[in-house]
């Protein structure tokens, strides 16, 4: 029987993510052990959606730390002169993959977050 989900603003699925954390993964570690919240704790499978999708985005990247580790990468850009912006497709792309190791996610996540926390 499916499940009616309404749908929610970035930042009501945001808090909804931050909650979730801050029940199942006290330690705020990262990368986030999303099979054990998911599996383990919740005993569900999420079925992909895009409000899917963003919840599960938040969950493995949270916004906290995504930030500290985007405002890393930005602080270095900037000793150089230079933004986040200015860097030509590849170069982006590279600090992009690097984020993405750190949380252990695909680029496409790293770069969906980018937008949605309109950093970019």
């Amino acid at each position: 029987m499916p499940i009616f989900i309404p749908a929610l603003t970035y930042q009501q699925i945001a808090d909804a993510a931050e909650r979730c954390l801050e029940v199942t993964h006290k330690a705020a570690t990262i990368p986030v052990p999303i099979e054990d919240i998911v599996d383990v704790g919740y005993g569900i499978d999420l079925v992909p959606t895009p409000e899917a999708d963003r919840f599960a985005g938040l969950l493995l990247v949270p916004p906290q730390q995504f930030r500290q580790e985007f405002g890393k990468v930005t602080s270095a850009l900037a000793e150089s002169g230079k933004s986040f912006k200015d860097l030509m497709e590849d170069a982006q792309d590279y600090a992009v993959k690097g984020l993405a190791r750190i949380f252990n996610v695909s680029a496409g996540t790293i770069w969906y977050r980018l937008r949605d926390e309109r950093l970019i």
